[in-house]
């Protein structure tokens, strides 16, 4: 990351470029008498794992050109927010029937409503599946 950014300075667009950083799901090292990923060993036999908020809490950090940096953000934010986050920092027209929202107003301070996203939800798989689901309102 650091030789990223780097770069972007010794080329001069550092100021000019967006920036996210996120990464997938975590995987246990321990916490709750698990290691690795969700049961990936044919006989383990406690069936799905559950979703700890280890697992769930991914990292977010946005640098967007003409927004406040260092500020620490408490609104719940999804992955399909990244998109219209990315297109919008980028001039394009979002599409409304995108699923995420665009976080610009947030990074902006700009934001003229509330943002009402109640909470967060993390599936290890497509609902269809019976895959386990975690629903968090912060609490």
């Amino acid at each position: 990351m650091g030789m990223l950014l780097r770069k972007l300075k010794d080329c001069g667009i550092y100021g000019d470029t967006p920036f996210i950083f996120t990464t997938d799901h975590g995987m246990y090292i321990g916490e709750h008498d698990r290691v690795g990923k969700s049961h990936i060993n044919p006989d383990d036999d406690r069936g799905a794992w559950p979703l700890y908020g280890e697992i769930t809490h991914i990292p977010l950090m946005v640098k967007a050109p003409r927004c406040k940096g260092g500020v620490r953000r408490t609104e719940f934010v999804q992955p399909p927010d990244i998109c219209p986050t990315i297109l919008e920092a980028a001039g394009v027209e979002v599409s409304a029937d995108m699923m995420g929202r665009s976080l610009m107003p947030l990074l902006s301070g700009e934001a003229t409503a509330p943002w009402d996203r109640k909470c967060a939800v993390s599936a290890s798989g497509p609902l269809r599946t019976g895959s386990s689901v975690t629903v968090t309102d912060g609490a």
